[in-house]
């Protein structure tokens, strides 16, 4: 795997690990010393980790899509941009009506290679606009007969995807 292709890989693995909730797949993308200043939150990975855990329990469903990656490598380290669509989803109960809220982000990494993997050393998060939207009191309601979304059952884990 060439060197961009590696950053890229990581860039989707922490889109996956957030919107499954596995923090310790978010941590991997990290280096041990990385910072992240990600809106409210600025320091090193376990706060971020902390802030994501806390963050991501306000909404029922959240699906980042990655879009424009420029990858500019130097050497062990490089600089990299990447375009990202943020949708959060609070579903309608009948104590609240639900929300989508969406965020259009640029994540502006450094990162290093080390040890012969590539990880995140630096992010900030660039938050261009957001959207949010009513849900309807009665909308869409994903039937019990379709494959079901999860965090650690989601089907993407699964070993046989004809048994779902």
């Amino acid at each position: 795997m060439n060197d961009a292709d590696a950053i890229r890989r990581v860039i989707y693995t922490y889109c996956r690990g957030i919107d499954r909730r596995q923090m310790d797949v978010v941590r991997s993308c990290y280096h041990p010393d990385a910072t992240d200043h990600h809106g409210d939150y600025r320091g090193g990975v376990d706060g971020v980790i902390a802030h994501f855990e806390n963050e991501v329990s306000k909404w029922d469903s959240t699906s980042h899509f990655i879009g424009n990656v420029l990858i500019d490598v130097d050497g062990d380290i490089a600089r990299v941009e990447s375009y990202a669509l943020a949708h959060h989803r609070r579903d309608t109960t009948p104590e609240r009506r639900g929300i989508d809220f969406v965020a259009g982000v640029r994540y502006v990494d450094d990162f290093e290679k080390r040890g012969g993997t590539w990880r995140i050393s630096t992010r900030v998060v660039l938050v261009d606009w957001t959207r949010t939207d009513d849900l309807p009191t009665h909308g869409w309601t994903r039937p019990p007969h379709y494959a079901q979304p999860g965090r650690e059952d989601d089907p993407v884990f699964s070993r046989d995807l004809r048994s779902l």
